[in-house]
């Protein structure tokens, strides 16, 4: 497989899933990095969902059936740190974050029209960015 699409695919199969649960979430990291000027290699994807603390079961319980675990105590660690690492069925590396509740609400409005990775699909990723 061409890696150039790994990073686009696992990101589509991430939104979709998040899209399908319902939550709020923003890409950070690298990726988001790139959207705003600062572009820099990146081998994973990086994520915050809005949640509030005491929540975390409802949130780590559905990505750790949907994804595979990285680590072998995925829950436990994710508990913690409120961090839950995974990987999309294409072996990307995907670091969730668990944002609180009043988390800079700006990041969670509308997708930024902005395209990382046009080219995959007809339509648009609709990736929100953090800024």
């Amino acid at each position: 497989m061409d890696e150039t699409k790994l990073i686009p695919e696992a990101l589509q199969e991430l939104r979709e899933f998040l899209d399908e649960q319902g939550w709020e979430y923003c890409l950070i990291g690298g990726l988001a990095a790139g959207r705003w000027g600062e572009a820099r290699f990146t081998h994973d994807i990086d994520v915050v969902v809005r949640s509030a603390f005491g929540d975390e079961e409802d949130f780590i319980k559905p990505l750790l059936k949907k994804f595979k675990k990285r680590i072998a105590a995925a829950a436990q660690f994710a508990k913690a740190v409120r961090t839950v690492l995974v990987m999309a069925g294409n072996g990307v590396g995907i670091d969730i974050s668990l944002g609180p509740w009043h988390l800079r609400k700006r990041c969670f409005r509308e997708p930024d029209p902005h395209e990382l990775w046009p080219e995959l699909s007809s339509e648009p990723l609709g990736l929100k960015t953090s800024s």
